[in-house]
């Protein structure tokens, strides 16, 4: 039999508490409920930062889109990506052009430039090869050594000189005259024209009377030549090239001119538009444009014989176009075009120009090259252009739906 439990009794837990015990009592309770209440205060906003790191902060009601019609919840869109700014469009050409004696005149130049400053000038044209054949700036090309059309001392740093314009904000335009080339066409083996293909160079004229050599349009290294000028001014900094003279002879016996065995099967236009073509392309290799000059009368057609045709056959899209009133002397008519005196009239001749070959301008980007040199308007008499008759012709430009032009006086005294 188990061994029976034992049951003991306290009796002092049936005794009532005295008053002063209930007492005590109550106070640390209370003082017990203030010490929670206030850490836990303390603790309220460590522990509720704490708790909500790593969440990502809500933006407040007011910068929250209306939710759609009929959608309960809706995930927040991402901004979209703005598009990029589209590219700001190139200023219009405006130009003057400086003769090449003056690239080397530090201050002449900078005479020059400062006399233009705040005009909008942005660009100088400068020639790189001449009429002679002589190349002006201090090329590296052997074919220019073999030619022997350049001597030194005479000749400009064309990179520095496009360095230094380029830190004022300024391109340089490089004219190069193309085929009218009497130096390059003597020493360049293959080069010239001849005379009935005999392997004697033709002349223009008889040696008597001056006559010389012309490079052929048809000759490969001709053409060669003339486009490693063009790659080379190019990389030397020259923004664009402005070929002139892409013709083929001008003067007496063009029967007895021989231009070699393709010239029975590619157009005279052909070729030349070939040669700008390669031109061109040898510009673009090296980042710059290329323009054709057309003069006044080339493009009203009186100088088609010398093209092969129309010029604007010959030509890109890039054309500067001589409007100069002095090309057409005391007087010029062709077809519907006429002017009297057309130096005393700067605008009316302009105007009437690119009217009488606007049909030929369309889808061209055109420049205009205008006259600020004064000319005879009789054999007597002789007119001096002002700021006034220069800005008539750009007026006249602009009425026209052209906005480029480059100003072109021979010797750099531009009128002010």
């Amino acid at each position: 039999m188990s061994k029976p439990y034992k049951i003991k009794r306290y009796h002092k837990i049936y005794k009532h508490p005295s008053p002063w015990g209930r007492f005590f009592k109550v106070l640390f309770s209370v003082i017990a409920v203030c010490i929670l209440g206030f850490v836990g205060w303390s603790i309220y906003n460590p522990v509720m930062e704490y708790l909500s790191q790593g969440r990502p902060e809500l933006p407040s009601s007011s910068s929250v889109p209306p939710a759609s019609s009929g959608t309960l919840s809706e995930q927040p869109q991402e901004q979209e990506t703005q598009p990029p700014a589209e590219p700001v469009p190139d200023e219009p050409l405006r130009a003057i052009y400086i003769p090449p004696d003056m690239a080397a005149d530090s201050e002449r130049l900078q005479n020059t430039l400062s006399a233009f400053s705040g005009s909008g000038i942005n660009a100088v044209m400068i020639d790189l090869k001449d009429t002679s054949g002589n190349l002006l700036y201090r090329s590296q090309l052997e074919t220019a050594e073999q030619a022997r059309n350049y001597k030194e001392g005479s000749t400009f740093d064309l990179k520095s000189f496009c360095s230094r314009l380029a830190a004022q904000k300024l391109s340089v335009i490089g004219r190069v005259n193309a085929f009218l080339d009497p130096m390059s066409s003597r020493y360049l083996p293959g080069a010239g024209i001849e005379y009935l293909n005999s392997g004697v160079l033709w002349l223009d004229n008889s040696p008597e009377a001056g006559g010389q050599p012309w490079l052929n349009p048809y000759s490969e290294a001709a053409q060669s030549y003339l486009t490693d000028i063009v790659a080379e001014a190019a990389s030397m900094g020259v923004s664009h090239i402005l070929l002139d003279n892409v013709t083929f002879p001008v003067g007496y016996g063009l029967e007895y001119a021989g231009y070699g065995a393709d010239a029975a099967t590619v157009t005279q236009s052909e070729i030349l538009a070939r040669f700008v073509d390669q031109a061109e392309q040898a510009a673009a290799d090296e980042g710059a444009s290329l323009s054709l000059y057309v003069s006044g009368i080339g493009a009203l057609g009186g100088l088609d014989q010398y093209f092969g045709g129309s010029p604007f056959d010959v030509a890109n899209q890039n054309i500067v176009l001589g409007v100069m009133p002095a090309q057409f002397g005391d007087g010029y008519a062709i077809g519907s075009f006429s002017v009297q005196q057309p130096v005393l009239d700067p605008s009316g001749t302009v105007g009437a120009l690119l009217q009488a070959v606007t049909g030929s301008l369309s889808g061209k980007d055109v420049t205009g090259l205008v006259q600020a040199y004064s000319a005879p308007y009789t054999i007597e008499n002789s007119y001096t252009y002002t700021i006034q008759d220069i800005n008539a012709q750009i007026e006249a430009l602009r009425e026209n739906g052209i906005e480029q032009y480059i100003l072109y006086h021979p010797n750099g005294n531009y009128p002010h």
